[in-house]
């Protein structure tokens, strides 16, 4: 089976990358981290992070730390905006940021080893009153004037940087003061190593080759696991759900029933008779052997695109069986040449081309069933999407009923880009297929809160809002997908919701 083929020799290659990664270099990882007190990342660019308090700081290459371009102070009412608009939109997705005590804002310039340190005494970017909380108000400290507590001086103007415990562990801080010691120097290293693998960090090290050491050990190794695991299950998969549908090979089966059929109208009615009712008993096989799963689809009422008509293409067969048994009836009651020369130039599909197209209907009900075997749970969030019916009788809601119908058809395009194989990718604990999905359901229940809560507006704006809400979660699960066909893929279908909704009245 190719599918099977496939997964194994992307097991063998995983396998195989694996195996080249060398655990070895952990010890020289934390000795690294034993020597640099900062800490960039190349996963979240806008902060950066000290070794020593294990406090997340506003990377100023981004944060606005000053007015006009950073040239000019902030008033405390404006840093007091500019910190609930932070925390509102976060940094690099933290939040929790703060205005710095003096103490903390003092220690993290004391050792003149803070990147953004330039200027005489301790400015940062040669900058002297930076805001910090003083006896729970707004002071600002003259960096020029040494220590925590001097310096600081009444409510008045000046630069601010933020910082966060978002990744702080419990006592951490308190290795600060050695006379707080907690932990042992190796201890806080390690606890340091822990923040940055349990927080997802790729930590830029001062030597190049420590950063790539890191990125094989804790970003690609576990990369590499997870994708391992995930074609285990998908081989695992395989090998319980018997697959019927690759054994269905129409050129075998003409090979097989074909007696000459397109020579004569008698070789004909003989070759498909027995190649129809072989067909048939074969369906029926089929079907029973799949009868736990078509019963659960009939009960789940999925989309068109999940449908398998057994009912259908069992009457289509029975119609060609028929057909050929007529045309046998025909011949043996032939009664005059004349009779069996019309017989002769009826005009009859090739019997290849009925092999093809009877095959291909029977794979066609058979591929349905086992994509609801391959992947349950996603049908049955598709099925229960398509279910979800929003009550609302009033005909002025006809846009809610627009923008639903638009957000059906994406789900209709979402159901057909995962029956071809496509978003299959793992990102944490789910598919990109099914974080689309759960997406949209958000974005149609969003839409239908707006009619209830306020039925006699437009709500066109809204909607257009709630629209682009979809659109940015969209962009989280885009940027995290390495393939370009699949980020392509899931950008057409937000631009084509967006699209149709747009043209609402």
């Amino acid at each position: 089976m190719s599918e099977l083929n496939d997964l194994l020799r992307q097991k063998e290659t995983l396998a195989s990358q694996l195996s080249r990664i060398d655990e070895s270099g952990v010890d020289k990882i934390l000795n690294a981290i034993k020597r640099q007190r900062w800490f960039f990342f190349k996963n979240k660019p806008k902060v950066l992070f000290d070794r020593d308090t294990a406090l997340l700081w506003a990377n100023l290459k981004y944060f606005p730390y000053g007015k006009n371009d950073n040239n000019d102070y902030y008033s405390p009412d404006e840093i007091l905006r500019l910190m609930e608009s932070t925390n509102s939109r976060g940094i690099d997705s933290f939040k929790n940021w703060r205005v710095p005590t003096n103490f903390k804002l003092w220690t993290m310039i004391a050792d003149g080893t803070f990147p953004f340190q330039s200027g005489i005494n301790r400015r940062i970017q040669d900058r002297d009153f930076w805001c910090v909380t003083y006896k729970g108000n707004f002071r600002r400290k003259d960096l020029d004037i040494s220590g925590a507590t001097n310096g600081i001086l009444n409510r008045g103007n000046c630069f601010v940087i933020p910082c966060s415990s978002a990744v702080a562990p419990k006592d951490y801080e308190q290795n600060v003061s050695p006379a707080n010691k907690v932990y042992s120097d190796k201890e806080k290293i390690l606890m340091t190593l822990n923040v940055f693998t349990t927080n997802g960090l790729e930590p830029i090290f001062s030597d190049a080759t420590i950063t790539e050491l890191f990125r094989q050990i804790y970003i690609v190794k576990p990369e590499v696991q997870r994708q391992l695991t995930e074609i285990q299950q998908q081989i695992e998969r395989l090998n319980e759900v018997e697959l019927l549908s690759p054994k269905l090979d129409w050129l075998a089966l003409k090979t097989k029933f074909d007696l000459g059929a397109d020579k004569s109208p008698v070789r004909y009615a003989a070759s498909l008779k027995n190649f129809t009712e072989h067909l048939l008993a074969k369906f029926d096989e089929y079907t029973a052997d799949k009868a736990d799963a078509l019963t659960e689809l009939q009960r789940l009422s999925p989309p068109n695109e999940l449908v398998p008509d057994v009912k259908l293409v069992r009457k289509e067969l029975d119609s060609f069986r028929d057909d050929a048994l007529s045309l046998e009836d025909a011949l043996i009651r032939t009664a005059s040449l004349r009779r069996l020369a019309e017989l002769h130039d009826q005009v009859r599909p090739p019997f290849e081309v009925v092999v093809e197209t009877l095959t291909e209907k029977v794979r066609g009900v058979l591929l349905k069933v086992e994509f609801f075997e391959l992947q349950a749970d996603f049908v049955r969030e598709a099925c229960a999407a398509f279910e979800l019916k929003f009550d609302f009788r009033a005909e002025f809601l006809k846009q809610l009923h627009l923008a639903d119908r638009a957000a059906k058809n994406f789900l209709v395009e979402l159901v057909r880009y995962v029956k071809a194989g496509h978003l299959q990718t793992k990102i944490g604990d789910n598919t990109a297929a099914r974080i689309a999905l759960a997406q949209l359901q958000n974005y149609r229940e969003a839409v239908a809160n707006l009619f209830r809560t306020s039925p006699n507006d437009p709500h066109k704006s809204e909607i257009l809002t709630q629209a682009e809400v979809l659109q940015n979660n969209f962009a989280e699960v885009i940027g995290a997908l390495d393939d370009e066909s699949e980020r392509r893929r899931l950008s057409n279908l937000i631009r084509q919701l967006q699209a149709e909704l747009n043209d609402l009245p």
